[in-house]
């Protein structure tokens, strides 16, 4: 049998990427598969490169798959799956965003999806009473040792968010689209989808995403309010063929 016809041929929902179509090798765990995936669609800005960042599920009773069993004991040909954000607890004090919004950093292109609100960005110090509010921990970059281990906080601020400085002395600049590029302050400061935080000592770069789910008409859109446009994701990406020595093709 030709490795062709032994692949699980599988239906995966990628976002607003529907019905992306992928070739599998039934021995293939889900993990592997979604370590494919992020590498195939990593023009999916507001995807993550962690596998262990989702799960999948299957479309027909949205039931998680077996993370343990190969794929091929677990769904048939033409199945459907949808690729989901794992969600964890909430910190106390906190609550869900009534959006989905990231923060991606532009230098390794990582994705941070904000779980939470207010959500911190610093670094872990279990000394601190608000520890579990570090929503994005950069200690592992190489410059971490220069990010403050609170710098800035993003909240809501009614329909809209908002960001503050948590380190005077350690500045994050806020950069508008249109150039106007200011320092926080520990004041709350209107903060948009295409916004960008630098922070200065450390050299590393965020641009905040928000991101809208599918409307009546299907379309989906990763929204950039500083141009006034949404970015729609529905033309199809190429087949996926998984082989675990070869990734993704």
């Amino acid at each position: 049998m030709s490795s062709a016809t032994s692949r699980r041929r599988l239906r995966i929902d990628i976002f607003d990427q529907h019905a992306q179509e992928a070739r599998v090798l039934p021995h293939l765990t889900p993990p592997q598969l979604i370590a494919a995936i992020l590498q195939e669609f990593q023009e999916v800005e507001q995807l993550s490169t962690s596998p262990a960042d989702y799960q999948l599920v299957k479309v027909v009773d949205q039931l998680p798959l077996d993370e343990t069993r190969p794929i091929g004991e677990q769904l048939r040909d033409d199945d459907a799956v949808r690729l989901v954000e794992r969600e964890p607890a909430l910190p106390t004090g906190t609550g869900r965003p009534a959006d989905a919004i990231y923060l991606r950093e532009q230098g390794a292109n990582r994705v941070y999806k904000l779980h939470w609100l207010p959500a911190i960005v610093g670094r872990h110090d279990s000394t601190q009473a608000d520890d579990a509010r570090v929503a994005v921990d950069l200690a592992a970059y190489k410059s971490g040792l220069r990010v403050s281990r609170r710098q800035v906080e993003i909240s809501a601020a009614g329909d809209s968010y908002a960001v503050r400085s948590l380190s005077p002395r350690n500045p994050t600049l806020l950069a508008k689209a249109d150039g106007t590029v200011t320092t926080l302050t520990p004041e709350q400061t209107p903060l948009q989808p295409g916004d960008g935080l630098v922070l200065e000592r450390s050299g590393l770069t965020f641009k905040f995403l928000r991101y809208l789910p599918a409307t009546a008409n299907g379309s989906a859109a990763l929204v950039d309010e500083a141009v006034g446009v949404g970015v729609s994701r529905t033309e199809p990406a190429p087949s996926l063929v998984v082989d675990p020595m070869k990734g993704a093709s």
